[in-house]
């Protein structure tokens, strides 16, 4: 019997029946895939889309083309990674992980005109926006110099979630507090360690800002 806490075969259970036409039972197998993984929190609306029958394939290609970008952007590969991203937005604009991941990449890419329009509409259709948001809202001030509208951004972000200000504030405080270059990194390692890289995003912000 299939453990219910195993995400990835719960996530290609759902794909198998998603191809068989079994709705029910795929939004059931997704559902259970998010909850044992928050990295496939992106399934919520196709889960929707399954119960509801309402943008089924169009939800159903997102999450594919978000798949797709989030794999080329671990390989670096910023260009492709942006492309499928766009697809995914395309397909499915509620799909909010696609908007962030559109953003990081194309801040990673220095395109931060473009950026910062992919994160205004982003915030026309969110309710409510994501705290990540407001987190890549801060990094595209960074970017400018904008040290105290960063500030502010971070803070909306920790009202939203202190989980997240508990995750990402450290990072933040070092920067944008204490203006400490050591302690930043240090803190950006600390999350490394854990899973998640801000190097791409932010390093070299940080080091123009702080050496």
């Amino acid at each position: 019997e299939l453990d219910p806490g195993h995400a990835v075969a719960n996530l290609e259970l759902g794909y198998e029946r998603y191809g068989l036409g079994e709705y029910s039972g795929a939004a059931e197998a997704f559902e259970r895939a998010a909850k044992a993984d928050g990295r496939y929190g992106m399934l919520e609306n196709l889960v929707d889309a399954l119960r509801t029958g309402r943008n089924v394939e169009s939800a159903y290609e997102a999450v594919q083309a978000y798949r797709r970008g989030i794999l080329a952007q671990s390989r670096g590969e910023y260009a492709a990674a942006a492309d499928w991203l766009r697809r995914a937005v395309a397909a499915d604009p509620r799909l909010a992980d696609a908007h962030t991941s559109l953003v990081f990449v194309l801040i990673v890419q220095r395109r931060l005109e473009e950026a910062g329009r992919a994160l205004d509409g982003y915030f026309t259709i969110a309710d409510p926006p994501v705290p990540g948001a407001f987190g890549l809202k801060a990094v595209l001030h960074i970017a400018r110099g904008e040290l105290d509208a960063a500030q502010r951004c971070v803070e909306q972000a920790r009202t939203l979630d202190e989980a997240y200000g508990r995750q990402f504030g450290p990072v933040f405080d070092a920067l944008l507090r204490d203006r400490d270059y050591e302690k930043t990194v240090a803190a950006m390692d600390a999350l490394k360690a854990g899973g998640v890289d801000l190097y791409p995003l932010m390093h070299d912000y940080v080091r123009e800002l702080l050496h």
